[in-house]
C-alpha cells in the first residue's frame, strides 16, 4: 500500500481530494532506488516437427520514471516494433537446415539502473509553470485508437459510460476527467482473480470486475472514448525487500497523458482495493513510488520487424500475419514474444523466474535526524516511534486500547558494490518482521548487521502503510513515504 507524501521540497501539494479544480499541475521525478534484476525463461515444444524459433522482447522505453538498461544472453540483433510507433527491441531468430523433432528456447534478460519515485504536485500560488510536454500528433492517434482489447465502441461500454456520466463534459480539463473516471471505477469495479480471463474492456465493464490487466484495459478504454490518450504499462514488481524470486511477478497499471504536464499514472488495482478509505485510495492516483520496472508501454498491438530479417511475427494475440519465414508457417505455437513454428500437435511447457536486488538511491534518504525518542505525538494512538540511541535501534508501537495489526520490517542495505550476492531462489531477509495484533504498547530492537550503510523500513499498522503512523527521532519527524531508508552509521 501506499501512503501520502508530504514535505516535497516546497514544490507543493500531493493531489489528494480536496486540490482545487483548474489549479496548475506538474509531475516530479526523485531518485529511489537502484536496482539489477534477472529474468530467465525457458520454453520447449514436443511432439512438433520445428522448422524454425523466433525471440523478440522490447527494450524498456525511455520514460522520466526509470534509467534502465537491458541485455539479453545470448546476443540478439536490434530491432523495432513496427507501427504507429517504433520501439526498440532485440530479436533472435534460428531457422534449422532439417525439421527438428521438438526444439528448446531459453534465454536470460538483465535490467540495471536507477527507478525513481513520480509525484503529481499542485503548484503554489506564484509558483512558475515549467513548460511541460506536448504529445505528437502521430502518438495522440495510437494512444486515443480502438483496438480489440480497448473496445470502447461496444454497446456494453458506452452505455456504462453513459449511465455513470463518464463523458468528458464542456471545459473539462485532461486531469480533472481522469481523476474523476479514476475514482468513479475504483467505488463500482473489483479486484476479483476469478475474473482474470476477462482481457476485453466490454467484459471487464460487464462484470464490473478483472485482475489488474482487464481493470486498467476498462480505464483505458474511458478515456480514450473521450479522446484522451492513455495506455497500459507492463510491469514487473519489485520487491520492498530486495531480491524476490518467482514466476507472477508482473503487473499492469495506466497512465494517460495531459497536455501541459505529461503522462499521468494510476494504479486501478490498487485504489479498488483500497478506496473504502478515500485519502489511501486516491495515494494510486497521479503518484508512483518507484518499486516497479516498467518493462513495456503501449497498446500490444504491433507487429515485429527487424533491421537483420525484415520479417514479421504472430501477434501477440495469436493472429500470425506473415509469419517468421518467407510463406506462412503451416502453425505457430509459444507466447507474447517467443515462437516455434512448424507442423504437429505440440504440448508447450515455459518456466520463467525473475530477482531482482535493488538498493536505496542515496539522495532518496529520509533528510531527519533518528536521534534521541519522540515525545510528541506517538502517545495513546496507534503509531510507531522509531529512533537510535547509544545502546542501538529501537522501534516503539502504541495503541489506543483497540485491537490493531502491527507489522514491522526492516532490511539492511550494503554500499553499492558490496552487496550481498543472491543467486536464483536466495531471498534477502528482513532483519526484523514482526506481525501481531496487540491493544498494548510493544518495544522492539533492531539489529544492525556488519557492514550496513542504510537501513530500508516498511511499518503498517492494520495494513495501511501511511507515513503519518510513524515518528522519527527526538522532533517526532514523520518521513516523506513508506518504505523509507534512514543511514545506519
Amino acid at each position: 500500500m501506499r501512503g501520502l507524501s508530504f514535505g516535497l521540497f516546497m514544490l507543493g501539494l500531493v493531489v489528494g481530494p480536496l486540490a482545487s479544480v483548474g489549479a496548475d499541475y506538474a509531475l516530479r521525478h526523485y531518485p529511489t532506488r537502484q536496482i539489477a534484476c534477472t529474468f530467465n525463461s525457458v520454453s520447449s515444444v514436443s511432439g512438433m516437427s520445428v522448422n524454425e524459433t523466433v525471440l523478440y522482447y522490447v527494450k524498456p522505453p525511455p520514460t522520466p520514471r526509470q534509467k534502465v538498461t537491458m541485455e539479453m544472453d545470448p546476443v540478439s540483433t536490434p530491432g523495432f516494433c513496427q507501427g504507429d510507433e517504433r520501439f526498440p527491441l532485440l530479436f533472435r531468430r534460428q531457422v534449422f537446415n532439417q525439421p527438428q523433432n521438438g526444439a528448446s528456447v531459453g534465454y536470460e534478460l538483465v535490467y540495471r539502473g536507477q527507478l525513481l519515485r513520480t509525484v503529481l504536485v499542485q503548484l503554489t500560488p506564484g509558483t512558475v509553470h515549467p513548460a511541460g510536454p506536448t504529445l505528437p500528433a502521430f502518438q495522440r492517434k495510437d494512444y486515443t485508437a480502438r483496438t480489440d482489447a480497448c473496445d470502447y465502441d461496444s454497446p456494453i461500454v458506452q452505455n456504462w459510460l453513459n449511465g455513470a456520466g463518464l463523458k468528458r463534459r464542456g471545459g473539462e480539463s485532461d486531469l480533472d476527467f481522469g481523476k474523476r473516471v479514476f475514482t468513479a471505477m475504483c467505488t463500482t469495479f473489483h479486484y476479483d482473480p476469478a475474473h482474470g480471463s476477462n482481457s476485453l474492456a466490454s467484459l471487464v465493464v460487464r462484470d464490473h470486475a478483472g485482475v489488474c490487466g482487464g481493470l486498467s484495459i476498462a480505464f483505458c478504454a474511458a478515456m480514450r472514448a473521450s479522446g484522451v490518450p492513455c495506455r497500459v504499462l507492463s510491469l514487473q514488481q519489485v520487491a520492498v525487500g530486495g531480491n524476490v524470486g518467482g514466476s507472477d511477478r508482473g503487473h499492469a497499471t495506466n497512465e494517460f497523458f495531459c497536455e501541459g504536464i505529461g503522462w499521468v499514472p494510476c494504479d486501478l488495482t490498487g485504489g479498488c482495493t483500497n478506496f473504502n478509505d478515500l485519502t489511501e485510495g486516491l495515494t494510486y492516483f497521479g503518484q508512483d513510488r518507484g518499486d516497479t520496472l516498467m518493462t513495456f508501454n503501449g497498446s500490444g498491438d504491433f507487429r515485429v520487424d527487424t533491421l537483420k530479417f525484415g520479417s514479421s511475427v504472430p501477434q501477440p494475440s495469436g493472429d500470425c500475419r506473415k509469419g517468421c519465414a518467407a510463406v506462412p508457417p503451416a502453425q505457430a505455437y509459444g507466447s507474447w514474444g517467443l515462437f516455434f513454428t512448424g507442423n504437429g500437435n505440440a504440448q508447450y511447457q515455459n518456466t520463467d523466474s525473475f530477482y531482482a536486488r535493488l538498493w536505496t538511491d542515496k539522495a532518496a534518504y529520509e533528510k531527519v535526524s533518528p536521534d534521541g525518542q519522540p515525545t510528541l505525538g506517538a502517545a495513546n494512538q496507534p503509531a510507531f516511534s522509531l529512533w537510535r540511541d547509544t545502546s542501538g535501534w529501537h522501534i516503539h508501537s502504541s495503541s489506543d486500547a483497540k485491537a490493531h495489526e502491527f507489522e514491522i520490517s526492516v532490511y539492511p542495505e550494503q554500499p553499492i558494490g558490496q552487496g550481498q550476492m543472491f543467486s536464483a531462489g536466495q531471498t534477502e531477509q528482513a532483519t526484523t518482521a514482526v506481525g501481531y495484533n496487540s491493544s498494548a504498547a510493544m518495544d522492539t530492537a533492531v539489529p544492525v548487521q556488519a557492514g550496513s550503510c542504510a537501513l530500508r523500513f516498511l511499518l503498517t499498522i492494520d495494513h495501511r502503510d501511511m507515513p503519518g503512523f510513524v515518528y522519527i527521532g527526538a522532533k517526532g519527524v514523520h518521513p516523506s513515504r513508506q518504505p523509507f531508508t534512514l543511514a545506519a552509521p
